[in-house]
């Protein structure tokens, strides 16, 4: 269920954004509001994997929440400045892909976690094949992750610097 919920979340996000492209419907208001709306929902997700500690998301430390919780806050901080300032600041590509990036590992970690459910509960369902290469895949996912939140933010900041 949890990764129904976040798969519908994160798919009608990035529609929204298509559709507000596509028909020129852009507005200050969505250009703050959304960015904030994705904060939380990855904040969520990335909080309840580290409060669950199990194995499959054991290497979501508190180090990790703190990296990427404390570039949004930044970031979310220097937008509002900037704000205040009469400047909007737009998303860029590169938080963009960030953002993709996050929802790529999230949603793994969460069909991870559905794999375990269904093992334990189904034999039909254990492979090791599987459940190793996926905590494979999540390692590196999680690492792409936390270089791609480190380097939007500094992106950020040095584009924007003169408003510091």
């Amino acid at each position: 269920l949890a990764f129904v919920v976040f798969l519908a979340a994160a798919l009608t996000d990035l529609y929204d954004g298509y559709l507000a492209r596509k028909y020129g419907d852009e507005t200050n208001f969505g250009k703050v509001i959304d960015p904030l709306a994705d904060k939380f929902l990855l904040a969520a997700a990335f909080v309840a994997f580290y409060l669950k500690r199990s194995e499959v998301t054991r290497e979501i430390g508190l180090w990790v929440i703190l990296v990427i919780l404390g570039r949004e806050i930044v970031i979310m901080g220097f937008r509002y400045y900037s704000l205040c300032r009469g400047r909007v600041i737009s998303t860029s590509r590169l938080a963009k892909v960030k953002t993709l990036t996050q929802n790529f590992f999230i949603g793994s970690v969460l069909i991870r976690l559905v794999h375990r459910s269904l093992s334990e509960r189904y034999p039909a369902f254990r492979s090791s094949g599987f459940d190793g290469f996926h905590q494979d895949l999540n390692t590196f996912s999680l690492w792409v992750v936390l270089f791609l939140t480190v380097a939007s933010g500094v992106f950020y900041v040095w584009r924007n610097r003169h408003m510091v």
